[in-house]
C-alpha cells in the first residue's frame, strides 16, 4: 500500500470526438492513471441514495 500524502489526484472528463472519458490520474507518480467510458462511470461508482 502506498502514502496517499505522497499523492496529487485529480480527475478530468476527455473528448476524444465522439467518445467522452473520466481520466483519473496521480501527478505525482509517473504512468498512474486510469481511464473509462463516462457512459461505464455509473456501474463502477456506487449511487447515492
Amino acid at each position: 500500500m502506498s502514502n496517499t500524502s505522497d499523492s496529487e489526484v485529480m480527475c478530468s472528463v476527455d473528448e476524444d470526438g465522439s467518445t467522452e472519458r473520466l481520466v483519473v490520474a496521480d501527478l505525482a507518480r509517473d504512468d498512474a492513471w486510469l481511464s473509462m467510458r463516462l457512459d461505464d462511470v455509473s456501474r463502477v461508482v456506487p449511487q447515492q441514495r
